[in-house]
């Protein structure tokens, strides 16, 4: 379809109307979500690197799914420094919210690199989903992320957004080498980032951009 000229939006609305639609029997809801669960845990089998989370509100049902896959985990680790974030997708099947995550390859075609489907759009199931994602991903956050002006999304990823701050305290908020060690040790602890390659490279070449 993109090969064809359709936008990302065009695909989706489709892809919608194969699935059946506004008018699908929302008498099969619940048969449907437990056959959505089945097939990931099928993926699951064929891939190993296949990464999927289920949340369930109080009554027990489905509220919202996250999954990648192998090669969306590849493409992160490539292209992921710019991310695309996006809940304008709606179903009309299960009147869930499509968040996908996405990104640009050095092709400049559209790579995705996670997919979940939210039941609202409030800060707790934003901050539910960030917290997915990242550890979906190994803990590599993005340089940047593209997205909307929804406040709640906005209030989850400032939550996520203290590691940042204390990189930035390392780059120009130092006035010694003590001071550094300090702050970059205690980053690193405190968000688990010992066996990140990412950030075991820019320590070593810490010469070239911490200021002190």
């Amino acid at each position: 379809m993109q090969e064809s000229g359709l936008r990302p939006i065009e695909q989706y609305r489709y892809m919608i109307t194969e699935a059946g639609g506004e008018a699908e029997n929302e008498a099969n809801e619940g048969g449907d979500a437990q056959a959505v669960i089945d097939k990931l845990y099928q993926n699951m089998s064929d891939d190993l690197e296949f990464f999927f989370r289920v949340r369930v509100d109080g009554c027990g049902r489905v509220s919202s799914i996250f999954w990648r896959d192998s090669m969306m985990k590849e493409d992160y680790n490539i292209y992921g420094d710019v991310t695309i974030f996006d809940t304008t997708y709606r179903t009309n099947r299960y009147n869930l919210i499509c968040a996908p995550f996405t990104g640009i390859n050095n092709h400049w075609n559209n790579i995705m690199f996670g997919c979940a489907f939210l039941g609202d759009e409030k800060m707790e199931s934003f901050v539910w989903l960030f917290e997915t994602f990242k550890k979906a991903i190994g803990d590599k956050y993005p340089t940047t992320i593209f997205t909307d002006q929804d406040t709640a999304m906005t209030k989850a990823i400032e939550k996520d957004a203290s590691c940042k701050d204390a990189l930035l305290k390392c780059l120009s908020g130092c006035s010694s080498k003590e001071e550094f060690e300090k702050t970059w040790h205690k980053m690193i602890t405190k968000y688990n980032l010992e066996k990140s390659k990412w950030f075991s490279r820019l320590y070593a070449l810490k010469k070239k951009w911490a200021t002190t």
